[in-house]
């Protein structure tokens, strides 16, 4: 049987996720006019075929395309009325590409999340408890469609990221990853410095803390060597090749 995820944290295992699929979507002809979580639905063998290369490259966790498939992203491009069947498509392409792997036992899917693409009161005219409950919404159906993590990625915002976990925490008891984004400095783009977004972030539970996109290998190391010194939770990192 599976061990399950949050098992493997305990015991401190190192869990290799897969890479980029947005990279990988343009990489095989699907270009930016385009909504990439579409994909799923509209050519569902490209997509799959991805999962597959990260599978075959030793993946432990392959994430689903999902990342844009939140409400305001989707209404914006016409396709509000696909959120549920997006979302759902994005965990059984995973999950199939798992199954024909032979790697059901010791693989897990990922749903992912991303940043709203509107912005949050005072700012913006989005609440948080609005925003709260569009994250809930999503939540609800990677974990229905039988995620077995939530992965919430590439923040750039604290106080867009709370409201993802407290959503996330109010849809599902799913392990939940919370990951923000960070610049050449190792700060958020906002500018939070890491001691200050790992407390805040540790304060609210998820089971790990993550920084993904925009840096390099270097400025990860080194951010996630300052947030080990306020949080006992397991790290995600996920560094892109960063600018040449």
């Amino acid at each position: 049987m599976k061990v399950d995820f949050k098992t493997r944290l305990e015991r401190r295992e190192t869990i290799l996720f897969d890479g980029a699929m947005g990279t990988m979507l343009y990489e095989r002809g699907i270009f930016l006019n385009r909504v990439f979580e579409e994909v799923c639905l509209s050519d569902p063998r490209v997509v799959l075929g991805i999962h597959h290369d990260y599978l075959e490259a030793g993946a432990d966790v392959i994430t689903t395309n999902s990342w844009g498939a939140g409400i305001p992203k989707l209404r914006a491009a016409g396709l509000a009325d696909r959120f549920a069947s997006i979302n759902e498509q994005a965990v059984r392409l995973a999950r199939l590409a798992i199954d024909d792997s032979r790697r059901a036992d010791s693989t897990y899917v990922a749903g992912s999340i991303g940043p709203l693409g509107v912005k949050l009161s005072p700012i913006g005219a989005l609440s948080v408890a609005e925003a709260e409950d569009l994250f809930r919404q999503q939540a609800g159906h990677l974990a229905a469609a039988g995620a077995d993590l939530i992965v919430l990625e590439t923040f750039v915002d604290v106080a867009e990221l709370t409201a993802a976990i407290r959503g996330v925490r109010a849809a599902c008891s799913l392990p939940l990853v919370a990951s923000l984004t960070i610049n050449g400095e190792g700060t958020s783009l906002y500018g939070t410095e890491p001691e200050a977004f790992t407390a805040q972030l540790d304060a609210l539970a998820p089971d790990v803390i993550g920084l993904n996109c925009t840096g390099g290998p270097r400025i990860m190391l080194e951010t996630a060597e300052r947030m080990i010194r306020v949080s006992r939770r397991p790290l995600c990192v996920q560094p892109n090749a960063a600018f040449p």
